[in-house]
């Protein structure tokens, strides 16, 4: 039997790896073959993507971070023990951000609805390749507000990245929900996205989130 793809979406800090954690530890002890797994990759183009572009060591135009994340993200779906591989060996993949992400932090920045919506088709064809192989199975989505969000990214200290401060944010949350009506309305790609209020305690947004699955899937 195939196993199941299960994505998760949020702004930064908003605890997207506390409860892929969580719930990678369920659905272990219901004797699921779990591969944990996040976007940009460990591969080698996330790995430049993580240490010169999102670090801000490497200054660039977006536009160059966004046709990095798509090559990554293509290359996670098909390269051989990637998605798809382990999807079809039985295994649930779990999730950190996928293409969701991609509508909402390539197009953050369009203000005017036409040219937000020109920016979403542009992401539909750079992401297209990577789409028609795979559409997740459930999009888990952790509603956290942009203040708690930063209050948490200063609490972790460090340099952020260049998409973690306030004004950024502010525009990434409004174009998440953008895309997500764009995509319903397109008919373009089911992603099943659920959402979480993800500003409760840990333990009690993951036995949201398990409930939800197990109603679905087992």
């Amino acid at each position: 039997m195939k196993g199941k793809f299960i994505v998760f979406e949020a702004l930064d800090a908003a605890g997207k790896s506390t409860q892929v954690d969580q719930l990678a530890h369920q659905l272990r002890t219901e004797g699921i073959d779990i591969w944990k797994t996040k976007e940009c990759t460990d591969g080698p183009i996330g790995q430049i993507l993580r240490s010169d572009y999102l670090s801000g060591k490497q200054k660039c135009d977006e536009k160059v971070i966004n046709i990095l994340m798509a090559a990554d993200r293509l290359e996670h779906v098909a390269s051989q023990n990637g998605i798809i591989d382990r999807i079809n060996k039985g295994q649930w993949v779990i999730c950190d951000r996928f293409v969701l992400s991609a509508f909402a932090y390539d197009n953050y920045m369009h203000t005017d609805i036409n040219d937000l919506n020109n920016g979403f088709d542009y992401t539909y064809n750079m992401n297209k390749v990577a789409m028609s192989k795979i559409v997740p199975d459930i999009t888990i989505f952790l509603d956290v507000p942009v203040d708690e969000c930063i209050s948490r990214l200063t609490a972790r200290g460090g340099k952020p990245e260049v998409f973690e401060n306030k004004p950024k944010l502010e525009l990434i949350a409004k174009t998440y929900e953008r895309a997500k009506l764009y995509l319903k309305d397109q008919k373009k790609y089911d992603m099943n996205v659920i959402n979480i209020n993800g500003n409760r305690g840990i333990d009690e947004i993951s036995r949201e989130i398990y409930n939800v699955v197990k109603q679905q899937f087992l």
